[in-house]
C-alpha cells in the first residue's frame, strides 16, 4: 500500500469458506483477492491488480498451507 491513501476499501463474504476483497487506492490501481478454504490448513488464492496509467497488469495465484 505505498501507492497513496485508499479512499475505498471493499470486503465481502462470499461464504463462510470463501472471502473477497477490493480495493482502490488514490492513484487509481484497483485490486481484487479471492481466498478459498479448501479444507483445514489449505487455502487457494487469486489475486489481481489493474493500472490503466501506467499500462501495468498482474495476476497470481497460490496455496498456503499451515
Amino acid at each position: 500500500m505505498n501507492s497513496g491513501l485508499i479512499f475505498l476499501l471493499l470486503q465481502l463474504a462470499a461464504s463462510s469458506m470463501s472471502r473477497v476483497r477490493g480495493k482502490i487506492d488514490s492513484n487509481g490501481v484497483t485490486s481484487a483477492l479471492l481466498e478459498e478454504r479448501l479444507s483445514m490448513g489449505l487455502n487457494f488464492l487469486l489475486s489481481a491488480e489493474v493500472d490503466h496509467k501506467k499500462k501495468d497488469y498482474k495476476f497470481g495465484f497460490g496455496l498456503t498451507v499451515g
